[in-house]
């Protein structure tokens, strides 16, 4: 870049002074925009990128540790119950080190709280009923076919369910056909669907009941489900 295009910025750290080439329209704006006793204050964002270029200057066997490794080895020191030495909050060599030392320890004590923590008995009953509210909100497609089998099943005929449900004829056929379809399921999710679909159907204007006593019978009378509920973790 040509020199008449440069000018010179300053960046104070502590007593030092450090001066930058910065383009001079950049220069000229931030000076034109901005008041001369205003302190302008960065995004972190921004301030990672002056930390880079600042880590940049300084020798290798004094880099400092980065951001990054201050915020783990303070969250290992914290898992662990371990104290933190000045130079490996200072260094980064120090800090790698620590790091590498308890990695192993910080992992098994994380994995051994995720465990205690996912077979408390009230953090399985909120993914059991998370589970059941998603089927719930599969199953409302299934509520005209259920209530045209069982029409059928009280005796009805292909005429008299079009007209209590207000529908053609063909479209009462469609769904007994889809209804002895969803009967016939075998596969353990489409079952626990319409299992919670027919119970929904049954007990209309209570869903958010149906789904409370749902979980609470699969909670009394299996308290370890992934084998035979499907729940997501």
């Amino acid at each position: 870049m040509d020199e008449r295009d440069i000018e010179i910025a300053k960046l104070i750290v502590g007593e030092t002074e450090i001066q930058v080439e910065v383009p001079k329209n950049v220069y000229d704006l931030v000076s034109l925009y901005s008041d001369s006793s205003e302190v302008i204050s960065m995004y972190s964002t921004y301030g990672s990128y002056i930390e880079s270029m600042l880590r940049a200057m300084l020798p290798d066997n004094i880099k400092p540790s980065t951001s990054k490794q201050v915020r783990f080895v303070r969250s290992i020191a914290d898992t662990l119950n371990l104290e933190v030495s000045n130079e490996v909050l200072r260094n980064s060599t120090a800090a790698s080190q620590f790091i590498n030392d308890n990695i192993a320890a910080f992992e098994n004590k994380k994995n051994e709280e995720k465990a205690e923590r996912l077979n408390k008995p009230e953090y399985i009953k909120a993914r059991v009923k998370k589970v059941i509210l998603f089927y719930a909100s599969k199953t409302r497609s299934y509520h005209k076919y259920i209530k045209a089998g069982r029409l059928k099943d009280n005796g009805l005929s292909i005429n008299e369910i079009a007209e209590r449900m207000e529908v053609q004829p063909k479209t009462v056929e469609s769904y007994l056909r889809k209804h002895t379809e969803i009967e016939s399921y075998e596969a353990e999710d489409d079952r626990l669907r319409y299992m919670i679909a027919s119970m929904i159907y049954e007990n209309e204007g209570y869903a958010n009941e149906v789904v409370d006593a749902i979980t609470n019978v699969v909670m009394e009378n299996k308290l370890h489900l992934e084998d035979w509920f499907p729940l997501k973790k």
